[in-house]
Order: structure tokens, then C-alpha cells, then sequence
């Protein structure tokens, strides 16, 4: 069984083989398990508890970027896997 502790970023995010950004996890709210509490807190005030089980990710480890059409964006985490993803305007449809 995989634990928090074992789950680390492989890659940077990635499109056409270009990193787009990265960070580290001291970078949120200063310790990526206050991320978890905060959210904890905030989902059981709302009625939705965290349950056994789920995955967390405590938040993004590096900036947000905008998505472009027709590109294809590429990440890998250890214990979890993979996802690669292509965004598209929709003409094709």
C-alpha cells in the first residue's frame, strides 16, 4: 500500500517534452500537510468529511498555467501512475 510519504512528482508537468513549471511542497501553505488540514476542515464543515482511502494531492507544486488548444500536458506521479491529457477547441467535435 502506497502512503502519503511515498507519493513524489517523477516529472515536472510536461507538454511536447518542455517542462512548464515546479515547485516543492514547502511551497504550499508551507508544509503541504497544512494543505490537507486546511482542506479536512473545510470539506467536514461542509458535510463532505474526507473518506479512508482517498488521495490527496495537497495542492499544486508549481504555478498555474493556461491551457492552449491542441497541446498535449503530461505528468507522473510515483504509487498513483501517469496522465497525459490533450485539449482540444472543440471544432473537431
Amino acid at each position: 500500500m502506497t502512503g502519503p510519504a511515498d507519493l513524489h512528482p517523477e516529472d515536472p508537468p510536461r507538454s511536447g517534452g518542455e517542462v512548464l513549471t515546479s515547485g516543492t511542497g514547502g511551497a504550499c501553505l508551507g508544509h503541504p500537510v497544512n494543505a490537507v488540514v486546511w482542506l479536512a476542515n473545510e470539506v467536514a464543515a461542509r458535510g463532505e468529511p474526507l473518506q479512508a482511502g482517498e488521495i490527496v494531492l495537497s495542492g499544486s507544486l508549481g504555478a498555474l498555467l493556461p491551457i492552449e488548444s491542441g497541446a498535449t500536458y503530461e505528468a507522473e506521479i510515483s504509487g498513483v501512475g501517469s496522465v497525459r491529457a490533450v485539449f482540444t477547441d472543440g471544432a473537431d467535435s
